[in-house]
């Protein structure tokens, strides 16, 4: 058993049958899961968790995050798959995108009420936010050189 397939079977046992084997390294199985997206959420892409022989990547809209060795800290929620996952799901991750003209410039996963650190730091003028469910959902757009925070949400550039 890896430590992916432990943690869905345990934490999450109604995505089990999800799972999918891979055979990407030879004499090395790992495991790939895609949930498809709740309806009425608007993700641009399912929920997406892969482990590859060192690492386990969990994708949510058009942002992801790495879980491995080197990445482990002294937080509990960014530094545990598990934990990040149940987070996930329970809708307390953001996975927000900035562009620039319809063009992805970066995407980031944060905590509900976090403001993304892209703001201030590129020059992108419209900024995605998406949650498992669409609670938090939210689009700015900088009009004038001001950001708006827009009451509904806008589709996805088709340049994505």
């Amino acid at each position: 058993m890896t430590p992916f397939l432990d943690l869905i079977r345990s934490r999450h046992p109604e995505l089990a049958n999800l799972l999918q084997e891979k055979w990407d390294i030879p004499g090395s199985v790992s495991w790939h899961l895609v949930v498809p997206s709740p309806a009425g959420s608007d993700l641009a892409r399912p929920l997406d968790i892969d482990e590859d022989e060192y690492e386990i990547t969990i994708s949510l809209d058009l942002a992801h995050l790495h879980f491995n060795e080197d990445t482990r800290g002294n937080d509990a929620l960014w530094d545990d798959p598990g934990a990040f996952l149940e987070a996930v799901l329970a809708e307390r991750i953001v996975a927000t995108t900035a562009f620039l003209n319809g063009r992805m410039k970066i995407g980031s996963l944060i905590g509900v009420g976090e403001e993304p650190s892209f703001y201030y730091t590129l020059n992108v003028d419209h900024v995605r936010a998406r949650t498992w469910r669409g609670t938090h959902d939210w689009d700015d757009v900088k009009i004038n050189g001001v950001w708006k925070r827009l009451e509904s949400r806008l589709p996805l550039p088709s340049s994505t």
